[in-house]
Protein backbone atom coordinates (compact mmCIF):
# COMPACT_ATOMS: atom_id res chain seq x y z
CA UNK A 1 0.00 0.00 0.00
CA UNK A 2 2.89 2.38 1.05
CA UNK A 3 4.94 1.54 -2.00
CA UNK A 4 7.86 0.05 -0.26
CA UNK A 5 10.04 -1.94 -2.58
CA UNK A 6 10.65 -6.04 -2.09
CA UNK A 7 14.57 -5.40 -1.51
CA UNK A 8 14.18 -3.12 0.73
CA UNK A 9 12.12 -5.29 2.81
CA UNK A 10 14.30 -8.14 2.00
CA UNK A 11 17.98 -6.34 2.53
CA UNK A 12 17.29 -4.04 5.43
CA UNK A 13 13.63 -5.94 6.90
CA UNK A 14 10.38 -3.64 7.87
CA UNK A 15 12.05 -2.20 10.99
CA UNK A 16 14.59 -0.02 9.34
CA UNK A 17 15.80 3.42 8.02
CA UNK A 18 15.09 2.85 4.63
CA UNK A 19 11.42 1.12 5.05
CA UNK A 20 10.72 3.88 7.18
CA UNK A 21 11.68 6.43 4.24
CA UNK A 22 10.03 4.33 1.83
CA UNK A 23 6.52 4.38 4.10
CA UNK A 24 6.57 8.08 5.13
CA UNK A 25 7.16 8.75 1.08
CA UNK A 26 4.56 6.10 -0.02
CA UNK A 27 2.01 8.00 2.24
CA UNK A 28 3.09 12.06 0.90
CA UNK A 29 2.81 11.01 -2.69
CA UNK A 30 -0.49 8.81 -2.65
CA UNK A 31 -2.41 11.18 -1.03
CA UNK A 32 -0.54 14.02 -2.10
CA UNK A 33 0.04 15.61 0.84
CA UNK A 34 3.08 18.24 1.76
CA UNK A 35 4.39 15.70 4.68
CA UNK A 36 4.47 11.77 4.62
CA UNK A 37 4.76 10.33 8.53
CA UNK A 38 5.73 6.83 9.01
CA UNK A 39 6.63 4.66 11.74
CA UNK A 40 8.10 1.65 11.74
CA UNK A 41 9.40 -1.19 14.96
CA UNK A 42 9.31 -3.84 16.91
CA UNK A 43 6.32 -3.00 19.97
CA UNK A 44 6.67 -5.97 21.39
CA UNK A 45 6.06 -8.77 23.72
CA UNK A 46 7.54 -10.84 20.71
CA UNK A 47 9.25 -10.47 17.43
CA UNK A 48 12.61 -9.05 18.52
CA UNK A 49 16.28 -10.25 17.60
CA UNK A 50 19.28 -9.49 18.77
CA UNK A 51 19.51 -6.62 16.05
CA UNK A 52 16.54 -5.11 16.53
CA UNK A 53 15.12 -6.10 19.70
CA UNK A 54 11.72 -5.24 21.15
CA UNK A 55 11.59 -1.62 21.34
CA UNK A 56 13.25 -1.12 18.18
CA UNK A 57 11.36 2.09 16.43
CA UNK A 58 12.35 4.05 13.66
CA UNK A 59 10.21 7.35 12.60
CA UNK A 60 10.10 8.77 9.15
CA UNK A 61 9.39 12.23 7.39
CA UNK A 62 8.94 13.02 3.98
CA UNK A 63 8.65 16.99 2.77
CA UNK A 64 9.65 17.70 -0.65
CA UNK A 65 12.54 19.56 1.10
CA UNK A 66 14.12 16.24 2.91
CA UNK A 67 13.69 12.91 4.13
CA UNK A 68 14.60 11.49 6.86
CA UNK A 69 14.30 8.72 9.33
CA UNK A 70 15.23 8.88 12.99
CA UNK A 71 16.20 5.82 15.57
CA UNK A 72 14.07 5.10 18.82
CA UNK A 73 14.92 2.59 21.67
CA UNK A 74 11.91 2.54 23.69
CA UNK A 75 11.93 -0.19 27.06
CA UNK A 76 8.17 -0.28 27.64
CA UNK A 77 5.46 -2.16 27.38
CA UNK A 78 3.65 -2.44 23.96
CA UNK A 79 0.74 0.16 24.65
CA UNK A 80 3.46 2.54 25.54
CA UNK A 81 5.81 1.44 22.86
CA UNK A 82 2.89 2.44 20.14
CA UNK A 83 1.49 5.57 22.23
CA UNK A 84 5.35 7.14 22.33
CA UNK A 85 5.79 6.50 19.33
CA UNK A 86 2.39 7.82 18.03
CA UNK A 87 3.79 11.22 20.03
CA UNK A 88 6.79 11.48 18.98
CA UNK A 89 5.60 11.02 14.96
CA UNK A 90 3.72 14.09 15.41
CA UNK A 91 6.37 16.22 17.28
CA UNK A 92 8.49 15.78 14.20
CA UNK A 93 5.80 17.28 12.13
CA UNK A 94 5.73 19.49 14.72
CA UNK A 95 9.34 20.33 14.64
CA UNK A 96 10.11 20.01 10.97
CA UNK A 97 6.50 22.70 10.75
CA UNK A 98 7.87 25.22 12.99
CA UNK A 99 12.05 24.83 11.59
CA UNK A 100 13.39 23.38 14.76
CA UNK A 101 16.11 20.72 14.72
CA UNK A 102 14.37 17.47 13.96
CA UNK A 103 16.58 14.97 16.22
CA UNK A 104 16.17 14.80 19.98
CA UNK A 105 18.87 15.18 22.58
CA UNK A 106 18.16 12.10 24.54
CA UNK A 107 19.28 11.77 27.86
Amino acid sequence: QLGVSSETLARHGAVSESCAIEMCRGVRERLKSDIGVSITGVAGPDGGTAEKPVGTVWLGLSTPERELAVPWSLPWERTRIQRYAAQLALDIVRRDLLGYPLHWERK
